[in-house]
């Protein structure tokens, strides 16, 4: 849930994420997304972005519900391998059902430009940085984080025991 927006655009979820303005550069796509998406989904903001893909989180409005938008990042659009592998993730993680692991609600492309993008279930989580925190806090990080690592490890495995089974 939706704490509190501040005037520089920078919204916070709960006490651990962020979520903030796109860059200009990425403004146009982001509105191309944005309306992709209307109406069931609010786009609040940009959460991340990697090598392959930006991560917008949303609200679906129908099932009254924070979601995550993993976007193929424009500069791989045309790399029929990117696309590829980007399609074969949301199909992967949607056949997976495991506690684990997130659940895909949706795939789709943005008209026009032919990006794919896929809706998935939100998981609000802590940065990785520990800096700046108490030597207690520190320690209940880490914690926190063996136990998270546990988790995924549970949910690769069983991921890949899937994968093993119906080749």
């Amino acid at each position: 849930m939706l704490r509190s927006v501040h005037t520089s655009g920078e919204l916070r979820s709960g006490e651990f994420v962020r979520f903030q303005k796109p860059p200009e550069e990425l403004q146009e796509l982001y509105a191309e997304l944005v309306r992709a998406l209307a109406p069931n989904i609010k786009v609040l903001g940009m959460a991340g972005e990697g090598g392959m893909a930006m991560v917008f989180v949303g609200r679906d409005s129908v099932l009254k519900r924070q979601v995550a938008v993993k976007l193929l990042s424009p500069t791989l659009a045309d790399d029929p391998v990117a696309r590829k592998r980007f399609t074969r993730e949301a199909e992967s993680i949607a056949a997976v059902s495991h506690p684990n692991i997130v659940n895909v609600y949706h795939v789709g492309e943005i008209p026009g430009k032919a990006i794919p993008y896929f809706v998935m279930q939100f998981v609000d989580g802590r940065g990785a940085s520990t800096q700046g925190l108490p030597p207690r806090h520190q320690a209940e990080q880490h914690r926190s984080r063996r136990r998270d690592g546990s988790r995924v490890g549970i949910g690769l495995r069983y991921f890949r025991r899937l994968q093993l089974t119906s080749s």
